[in-house]
């Protein structure tokens, strides 16, 4: 029976699932396969990490009262949602057709401009990062926690305003960064394009966190693959020195981050990682699939964190917790997934549902046009709700963020009808 079934019995399980994801994933004949890996290799990391997080220190200390058993309904809902997910990105196909390239003149303009927007916030937040020891990181991350945290306050007047107007195109710039991977041929615009996608991760690194290193690394990896074969042999030859050398960056930086909080003990900074990694089924398997209280979209939808733009209603603030937690009747500070999420905001049905919807949407509005720059911008959003997805989701209290963004694709929409704007460059 189901419901008799060992906890240790539905951690394997789950891991055998995302296995035989990726095995049936490398067997199909899916444009967008290779994608998806990725993400489903995520997915089947943190379910290990959850068989060896679930006897640690830190689980037992940490984690609230088994009173419910690990539920493989809980797990089979969990995994229903990946694989719906995972659909139109397996499905999405760039390859062999080129790619519509904006008109050189007008793309470089837009390069200069974030470039040298971005100049001075990032020679002042690059300044506040070198001079970060474990120490810094550390209160920088409790203060976070406690809400004392100000990431911004290292900033010239100047450099604050310069920052907030980068902070829009984060989801953009790393999409521009790979345009001028591709295209360019002064070296000038390579750098300001890097320097404008940087940025907003410098600022996360102050902040003592892992997830924007994080997702920088998964969004650097996934376009790699993504225009893959767009790039000439010679260039594939640098672009994969440079991503050695970030790469290899941005894991020592991440193992810096975890050390620093354990103290430097070894055993349980790899309780930590393992935690990290691999909490959100926990969490959601003993106690997120038993809430009590559905959220109605105020856990996912659920402000605008430090923008400018109003708050909603009293939940649409910087993640209020505590006002979570009391609808809910559990604790809303930790991971759940993000179809977890999902759940907690719609139930069952309502949360395949959200993510069906979801699906369907972004498949409808980039089939057929998947070479455009505006369906790259779109593939990189959905991606990133799949990289954060062993955590949480990912667009929290970033509204505003998200529809900015796509107001810039609905105008770019626009003007790829336009041949004028847009050409198209097959290789």
């Amino acid at each position: 029976m189901i419901s008799e079934m060992n906890s240790y019995s539905v951690i394997i399980i789950n891991i055998l699932l995302y296995i035989l994801f990726l095995y049936f994933n490398y067997r199909s004949d899916y444009k967008g396969k290779n994608l998806i890996i990725i993400i489903a290799a995520l997915f089947l990391l943190s379910s290990i990490c959850t068989l060896l997080f679930y006897d640690t220190f830190l689980y037992q200390n940490l984690t609230e009262k088994r009173c419910a058993p690990f539920s493989l309904w809980a797990i089979l809902y969990l995994f229903i949602n990946f694989v719906i997910y995972s659909s139109p990105i397996q499905s999405f196909n760039m390859n062999g057709n080129g790619i519509d390239m904006p008109n050189l003149k007008y793309f470089n303009y837009t390069i200069c401009c974030l470039g040298l927007i971005s100049i001075v916030p990032f020679w002042e937040n690059m300044k506040a990062v070198l001079g970060m020891n474990s120490v810094s990181l550390v209160d920088s991350y409790y203060d976070k926690i406690s809400g004392d945290f100000n990431a911004r306050k290292h900033l010239s007047s100047i450099g604050r305003i310069c920052n907030g107007v980068i902070l829009w195109f984060q989801y953009i710039t790393p999409i521009l960064f790979f345009y001028t991977l591709l295209y360019s041929k002064k070296k000038v615009y390579i750098c300001l394009s890097f320097i404008a996608f940087i940025n907003p991760v410098l600022l996360g690194i102050l902040g003592g966190g892992r997830g924007a290193l994080f997702q920088t690394f998964c969004v650097l990896l996934f376009n790699y693959i993504l225009f893959y074969d767009h790039f000439s042999k010679r260039s594939k030859q640098y672009i994969n020195i440079i991503g050695i050398v970030i790469c290899l960056s941005i894991t020592i930086v991440l193992i810096y981050i975890t050390f620093s909080r354990a103290e430097g003990n070894f055993d349980f900074a790899l309780q930590q990682i393992y935690r990290y990694l691999g909490e959100g089924f926990a969490n959601f398997g003993e106690v997120g699939w038993y809430v009590q209280n559905h959220t109605n979209g105020h856990n996912v939808i659920n402000g605008t964190g430090n923008t400018f733009i109003s708050d909603l209603t009293d939940y649409f603030d910087s993640r209020d917790y505590e006002k979570l937690a009391l609808v809910t009747k559990m604790r809303m500070y930790v991971y759940y997934t993000v179809f977890g999420d999902y759940y907690i905001d719609f139930g069952a049905l309502g949360g395949i549902l959200f993510n069906l919807l979801l699906a369907c949407i972004f498949k409808y509005v980039t089939s057929g046009k998947e070479n455009s720059i505006s369906s790259i911008i779109l593939l990189n959003l959905y991606a990133r709700i799949g990289f954060s997805g062993i955590f949480c989701f990912v667009y929290m209290y970033r509204i505003d963020f998200i529809l900015f963004t796509l107001l810039v694709v609905f105008l770019l929409r626009r003007l790829e009808k336009k041949n004028t704007c847009f050409i198209r460059i097959v290789n």
